[in-house]
């Protein structure tokens, strides 16, 4: 109290501490918001940098397949490919939704690329393309913008590059992979990106020629640049391969199926001869009241075993052979220099191999299995809708014809070596029971018309589905046609001007092979080294991936190799700059 003045001067110190201490925490707080929104604006550029790399992937993958778009960099000048850096700038998705390409460089003036607060356009990406020579080399570079502050991206895009990628050339522009001198562009021609893993492709093919009318949901992958695919629609999608289909990406028709070998040498002591020295009528036994039966000679050369004769041990008949009645054939019946006719209620449940042709009609019922029961012949007809087959195996070294109408479908393998097969109004095989329709006759066909085929038709010569419906649905292999043509003449596979049903693999190889596909349902893939037909001339067709059987039984489509090219980041490659 001595003092006077001190309080003041104390008040004046703290009150000079307190206002240092707290423009100091203003000053702080300031720089700290400052900087919080500096890095968050630097932030949010860098997440609307990484927005457009994955806008531009999704443009390059998806967006500009569905709508056929093309890519910037290059413009075709009617001689050559010049670069054109009025396309160099991809705007992307901004809000209004819609991919499109900048005229010209962006300019950092112009408040739509340096946004600010306020605007209605808050957020900008900028994308450019640097095209490299070499594997994994061609580059994105994305710039995001926001508030004033931006952040470039770069990711280098995987594949190496490949030549005449004509999808990637639609609408005269595609990414290219070169440099550009000052002068002009130099370099190749178009990035592919990478093979995509099986991504229900409806056709690999050679060439595509689609008809306007037919409807195709499904992936095409083709190799030949004068295909041509429907004109419109969003189901479909579009690659061209940069490699043809080899060996390895088909099933060859000589590996398709078992065909036993002929049994030995009949004895002697079962062999079945007429001497020509008696009147007709009469019996032959050869071994004498043994165990093979005796055959009523009723022509010159002509042998019937009837009702009561099983045949337990292996026979010889020289001549021709009439199979009739309640009888049996339980062994190896070798018929030479002649043919057979099995009719009425015979039961078959070996191997009849005769050198001329068989005919089967009436009730007569094949059963066994397929390395058993074989009735080989040089031509085999089914004459009558009541036959009965449940397996076994018709092998033919000339024609096989069956024109019935029958109840009990045919079950087995239908094999011709040297012949036409011309199935007419039957029904082979079943979902529980598939059966094989195999030719290897390179100069003839398969002729099916109004055929109901649970299995496979293979063929080395022409599959022609004539003007009848024909409904083939594939067996456990997953292929329901399959044209092998190793030698001779081009090879065709055709659906005619019948509604056709058509659900597994189709493969065509070899040849000038042509797929020719005309009022077809098909539910499946096409896989060819040759021309494939969707709908043929102006028919109506539909061609739908089989996305059912893929799901349960994706091994069936192994063999389907290629697909569409996709363009994904190099790992690792990803570079911040900040």
């Amino acid at each position: 109290m001595r003092k006077k003045g001190v309080a003041l001067i104390v008040v004046l110190v703290l009150v000079v501490l307190l206002s240092a201490l707290i423009l100091a925490v203003v000053l702080s707080a300031t720089m700290a918001i400052r900087k919080a929104h500096y890095y968050t604006d630097k932030t949010i550029a860098l997440e609307i940098a990484k927005s457009g790399i994955q806008d531009c992937f999704y443009w390059m993958n998806y967006r500009g397949y569905e709508n056929s778009y093309g890519y910037p960099c290059s413009k075709w000048n009617g001689v050559t490919w010049d670069y054109d850096s009025s396309y160099k700038y991809f705007r992307g998705s901004d809000y209004t939704g819609v991919d499109v390409w900048t005229i010209g460089p962006p300019s950092l003036s112009n408040p739509y690329y340096q946004p600010v607060k306020g605007l209605t356009k808050p957020n900008f990406c900028k994308l450019e393309f640097e095209d490299r020579s070499g594997t994994d080399m061609d580059e994105i570079i994305s710039t995001g913008y926001y508030n004033g502050k931006k952040a470039t991206i770069r990711v280098r895009i995987r594949g190496c590059n490949g030549n005449g990628n004509s999808l990637h050339n639609n609408g005269g522009r595609y990414l290219r992979d070169g440099h550009w001198d000052g002068v002009n562009y130099k370099g190749g021609v178009a990035t592919w990106g990478v093979a995509e893993g099986f991504n229900k492709h409806i056709v690999y093919a050679h060439l595509v020629q689609t008809a306007s009318t037919s409807t195709v949901e499904g992936n095409i992958a083709y190799y030949d640049s004068a295909s041509t695919f429907p004109t419109s629609g969003d189901k479909w999608t579009k690659t061209k391969l940069p490699y043809d289909i080899t060996d390895n990406d088909m099933v060859r028709v000589d590996s398709s199926v078992f065909i036993p070998s002929d049994p030995p040498v009949v004895p002697t002591s079962a062999t079945y001869t007429d001497t020509h020295v008696y009147s007709y009528p009469f019996e032959v036994d050869p071994d004498n009241g043994g165990p093979a039966p005796s055959a009523t000679v009723i022509g010159p050369d002509l042998f019937e075993f009837t009702s009561g004769d099983t045949i337990t041990v292996p026979v010889e008949i020289q001549g021709d052979a009439r199979f009739t009645g309640n009888m049996g054939i339980e062994n190896y019946v070798k018929v030479t220099g002649g043919g057979a006719t099995i009719r009425d209620n015979v039961k078959v449940t070996s191997f009849v191999n005769c050198d001329g042709s068989i005919s089967i009609d009436g009730n007569t019922h094949i059963t066994g299995s397929v390395s058993s029961t074989c009735l080989k012949g040089n031509g085999i007809s089914i004459l009558s809708a009541s036959v009965m087959m449940e397996t076994g195996i018709l092998h033919s070294t000339g024609n096989i014809t069956i024109n019935v109408n029958n109840t009990n479908e045919f079950c087995g393998i239908f094999y011709s070596e040297g012949g036409t097969i011309d199935l007419r109004n039957c029904k082979i095989g079943t979902s529980l029971a598939p059966s094989n329709v195999v030719s290897t006759a390179t100069t003839s066909s398969v002729q099916m018309r109004g055929v109901t085929l649970y299995g496979t038709v293979y063929s080395q010569g022409s599959i022609w589905l004539r003007n009848s419906d024909n409904t083939v649905i594939a067996g456990p292999s997953g292929i329901a046609l399959c044209l092998d043509k190793i030698s001779g003449s081009s090879s065709i596979l055709v659906s005619n001007t019948s509604d056709d049903v058509i659900k597994g693999l189709i493969i065509s190889r070899g040849g000038g092979s042509s797929v020719l596909l005309y009022n077809v349902d098909f539910v499946g893939t096409i896989i060819s080294d040759g021309q494939v037909n969707l709908g043929h001339n102006t028919s109506t067709s539909t061609f739908r991936f089989d996305t059912q059987r893929f799901k349960t039984e994706p091994i069936i489509y192994n063999n389907c190799k290629g697909g569409r090219r996709v363009f994904l980041p190099v790992p690792g490659s990803w570079k911040i700059e900040w």
